[in-house]
């Protein structure tokens, strides 16, 4: 093997063991952050005794990550990525612990919007650094691999905490998510690779652009074309999104299997997830075009408009297998999208900026979505939300057509250039030679040369 092969060797090697030790604290922290949301609703109900009081915990968990997306990007950027995700994950252990002691609705709000915001740097970081750890050809599987976490541990994580709110109590929850997260960060202080994120390690123009505020991840997506299109499209998901999570349990409870159906439901898109992570890991970037995230829309309209109209819980089922598995699909080509088309110096703001939105529009919907299905029906707020699917889908196309024409531009400017080249060569080559006076000092010592020779010895 030579040098460079070994060394390449040793790269990839580095870079599986970086991604293996972020994907088992992705699993580890969602697991017990799920579990810890079911002790939280729980205790949200027994402190309140209201349904709208209780879902108040869910609203500042919404605002902290949409309020506090500038400043969770900017540090992002511009602290160590490796220091902000461990830190972040031992602030969230502290803040999700401690609601084992709570005994209000303002500890929870606090502690909920508090550790949310610490999450929110964690995951910021964690995206921005990715590119910086994995080969460009990678980046799709190492997606893939922690989409797949995230899914185990948001499969896991309910049944825990389910179990432990029935058996011991919510506390023993919160304990549980406060040491998932401990453990979480221990995990990433193993990183070995370069993480970035930190304004001392860039240069020249791209310091001056790291060394900007914080909203320079909002200006960006405003004035990226591209991006523009990919935020309408993905914001059209979330629509869909807000309506079909409101309409889940209802939907569950039309079909007379109440609380287990909806865990039936959760639990099948999670499965059909994991099978679409899976096949994303295998297939790598040729499933992470701009047209997956058109397709899938598409797919998604007919899914979701299907569980709509359909007679059977058994093909609700089906329906949402397929969709986590059309998913899975879209949301790695998604960020790995962003995270090939932005520099390190700003990435973390503007992958900030970009969760920030989507999580006001998610969460501005769901508002709605609530009274929405209390006037028509779950179905409708299914086929409501399959509407939404294809309105996104004509935006990611518009998304497509505009990578498609960056592509066109950028081969037009290199097929210019090379033109160019070889033209200037041509040039050279079939140019005569100019004849140039030559020098009188130089004359003069070419005659003392010739009479010298001609001398008799």
């Amino acid at each position: 093997m030579r040098p460079d092969q070994r060394s390449t060797s040793i790269t990839h090697r580095h870079a599986r063991r970086d991604v293996a030790r972020i994907a088992a604290s992705r699993g580890i922290s969602m697991a017990g952050a799920e579990a810890g949301y079911i002790a939280l609703l729980a205790l949200a109900w027994h402190l309140t005794g209201s349904a709208s009081d209780a879902s108040l915990v869910l609203l500042a968990s919404i605002f902290a990550r949409t309020a506090g997306a500038p400043l969770v990007g900017w540090i992002g950027d511009h602290l160590d990525r490796k220091l902000v995700t461990v830190v972040s994950e031992l602030a969230a252990a502290v803040a999700f612990g401690s609601l084992a002691f709570a005994h209000s609705i303002w500890h929870l709000l606090v502690a909920m919007a508090v550790g949310t915001f610490a999450a929110a740097c964690g995951g910021a970081a964690l995206d921005a650094a990715l590119p910086n750890l994995v080969p460009t050809e990678d980046l799709a599987r190492a997606n893939s691999v922690l989409g797949m976490a995230r899914t185990t541990g948001h499969m896991v994580g309910p049944v825990l905490g389910g179990l432990l709110v029935a058996t011991v109590g919510a506390r023993a929850a919160f304990l549980l998510d406060g040491a998932s997260s401990v453990v979480a960060a221990a995990c990433l202080f193993g990183i070995r690779g370069s993480v970035g994120g930190s304004v001392a390690r860039h240069a020249g123009a791209a310091a001056a652009c790291a060394r900007r505020g914080m909203l320079v991840g909002v200006h960006h997506i405003a004035h990226d074309a591209a991006l523009r299109r990919l935020a309408i499209g993905w914001a059209g998901m979330c629509v869909c999104f807000a309506f079909v999570s409101a309409a889940e349990l209802p939907l569950a409870v039309h079909f007379g299997v109440d609380e287990a159906g909806l865990g039936g439901i959760i639990t099948v898109w999670c499965a059909g997830s994991l099978l679409g992570g899976w096949l994303t890991r295998r297939i790598g970037a040729g499933a992470t075009g701009a047209r997956t995230l058109a397709i899938n829309a598409l797919l998604c309209a007919g899914l979701f408009a299907g569980t709509g109209v359909v007679p059977w819980f058994s093909g609700v089922l089906v329906l949402m297998f397929l969709g986590g598995c059309s998913m899975a699909f879209a949301e790695v080509a998604e960020t790995t999208i962003m995270q090939s088309r932005i520099e390190d110096a700003i990435r973390a703001r503007v992958m900030a900026a970009y969760s920030g939105l989507m999580s006001a529009v998610f969460g501005l919907n769901l508002a709605l979505a609530a009274s929405f299905v209390g006037l028509t029906s779950p179905g409708t707020a299914y086929v409501f939300g399959g509407a939404w699917c294809a309105i996104a889908a004509a935006g990611f196309l518009l998304f497509a057509r505009e990578i498609a024409r960056e592509e066109q531009a950028f081969a037009d400017a290199a097929l210019m250039s090379d033109s160019t080249f070889h033209a200037a060569g041509e040039l050279r080559a079939h140019a005569e030679p100019v004849h140039r006076p030559e020098p009188a000092s130089v004359a003069r010592a070419r005659r003392v040369d010739s009479e010298l020779e001609g001398a008799p010895r």
